[in-house]
C-alpha cells in the first residue's frame, strides 16, 4: 500500500531573479548569477596575483643586479689589493 499523503507538493516560493530574470528560490542566490560572480572574482584575483608576482620578480631581478654590481666593484678592488699584497711579500723576502 502506498501512502497518498506523501506526494510532491507545489513550490510557491519561486520568484524571478532581479539580475538575470531566471527562476530561483526566494531568499536564495540565483545559481546563474552566483556562477558569473564567482568567475569574475576568480579572474580579478588571478590578475591581482599575477601583477604581484610580476612585481616580486622585478624586485628580485633589481636586487640581484645590485648585488652583481657590488660584487664586481669589490672584485676589482680586491684584485688590485691582492696584487699589492703579493708585491709586499716579495719585497719582504
Amino acid at each position: 500500500m502506498r501512502a497518498s499523503n506523501k506526494g510532491l507538493k507545489n513550490l510557491t516560493n519561486i520568484v524571478e531573479c532581479p539580475g538575470c530574470g531566471k527562476p530561483k528560490l526566494m531568499h536564495h542566490l540565483c545559481k546563474h548569477c552566483y556562477r558569473n560572480l564567482r568567475l569574475r572574482i576568480r579572474a580579478e584575483l588571478k590578475e591581482e596575483v599575477d601583477n604581484k608576482e610580476k612585481e616580486r620578480i622585478k624586485e628580485n631581478l633589481r636586487i640581484k643586479e645590485e648585488l652583481r654590481i657590488k660584487k664586481e666593484s669589490q672584485g676589482v678592488r680586491g684584485e688590485e689589493g691582492g696584487e699589492g699584497v703579493r708585491e709586499v711579500r716579495e719585497v719582504g723576502r
